[in-house]
């Protein structure tokens, strides 16, 4: 059993990773909560090295930049599990990225073991251990913390590390190590550039049924929310619901006293913020915004045959289909919309000649 370290105070921090300077891998593992803000609320932060775990108190008064050193040294392999969350709340609490990372959801699908499996069943995939999760919605804010939480956190990194190595014999076996690196890398390029959504109705559904006009005023629209959500630190949805956004996107009003009454009548809870929202349409700066692309027949039957090359890739190489080609990909391609740099190890197994 490794030693387990409650981390408090600047001292303890440092010594830490004075002891870990020469490591070559930590497993990370964040716990927060999501309440009446758009940031998440840090409530722990876990360490785990290959002799002891370290459990550290965002809520305590540290100087972070030994760890944020940590985040981006190139000798130290960061490694997570369903690695998305960790990555925006990481960013948005020290504005760093983590590189390089291993993600073992990814490396396990990778080895065929099925894509988006959690931490629990894939411990006991591979370690043959059973996971508590009793403790998964408790409140990581109060102070205090259980002896039942600290474990639970202590247990979330402690496995990362054998299925690791298990993971990463794994794939060198199959010589995939390479593809697990480049999902990881891509995945923290989009957490990066993701950050701020610059077409966020391309992710709504039913935007590709809508005009043109229509999808500016929706985009004008929920990049406003997005801006005042991040300013008031409020959740989106107290800014604008987004089935809200689409109904008034769709108005085809232009004349504010029309708009009003309009709000007035189908959503009158938004009365006040007519005038406000009339404005967010009309005067938007609409230079960065892009249609949600057209998939017409010709694209939809390149889709089909891409398709149907990732489920044969898929069965060739013992991995499901939507790991071979995501939507985005298919989508991507068919509409010559990426690099082969960008297509990486799928280049090889995805091709429609032009």
């Amino acid at each position: 059993m490794m030693p387990i370290h409650w981390i408090d105070q600047q001292d303890h921090l440092d010594a830490l990773f004075e002891r870990q300077q020469h490591a070559q891998f930590v497993a990370i593992d964040t716990e927060f909560v999501r309440r009446k803000t758009f940031f998440a609320e840090l409530g722990l932060v876990q360490l785990a090295f290959s002799d002891e775990i370290a459990l550290i108190d965002p809520l305590a008064k540290l100087d972070w930049e030994t760890f944020k050193a940590a985040l981006t040294n190139p000798k130290l392999t960061k490694i997570f599990h369903a690695v998305g969350e960790d990555l925006e709340v990481l960013h948005d609490q020290f504005q760093v990225m983590p590189t390089p990372l291993f993600d073992t959801q990814i490396g396990a699908a990778f080895c065929g073991m099925g894509i988006s499996l959690s931490l629990a069943k894939l411990t006991e995939a591979l370690l043959q251990e059973q996971l508590d999760k009793s403790e998964t919605t408790s409140d990581w804010l109060q102070r205090p913390l259980t002896q039942a939480q600290q474990a639970y956190a202590a247990e979330d990194v402690r496995v990362l590390l054998p299925m690791y190595a298990q993971l990463l014999a794994k794939l060198a076996e199959l010589g995939r190590q390479s593809w697990v690196d480049q999902e990881c890398e891509r995945l923290r390029d989009k957490a990066q550039s993701g950050l701020i959504d610059m077409q966020p109705h391309h992710k709504s559904k039913s935007a590709d049924r809508m005009s043109v006009d229509e999808q500016k005023r929706l985009w004008a629209l929920l990049r406003w929310r997005d801006t005042q959500a991040r300013a008031k630190n409020l959740p989106r949805n107290w800014i604008l619901q987004i089935a809200d956004a689409f109904l008034i996107a769709q108005s085809p009003l232009t004349d504010l006293e029309l708009f009003e009454k309009f709000i007035g009548r189908t959503l009158p809870a938004r009365r006040r913020a007519a005038p406000e929202l009339f404005n967010v349409m009309q005067n938007a700066n609409f230079s960065g915004f892009e249609p949600v692309p057209v998939l017409n027949n010709a694209v939809k039957q390149r889709i089909t045959k891409l398709r149907e090359q990732s489920v044969s890739a898929g069965q060739a190489l013992s991995l499901a289909p939507e790991l071979v080609a995501p939507r985005r990909i298919l989508e991507a391609i068919a509409n010559e919309a990426i690099t082969d740099s960008e297509l990486g190890w799928r280049k090889a197994y995805l091709f429609i000649a032009k």
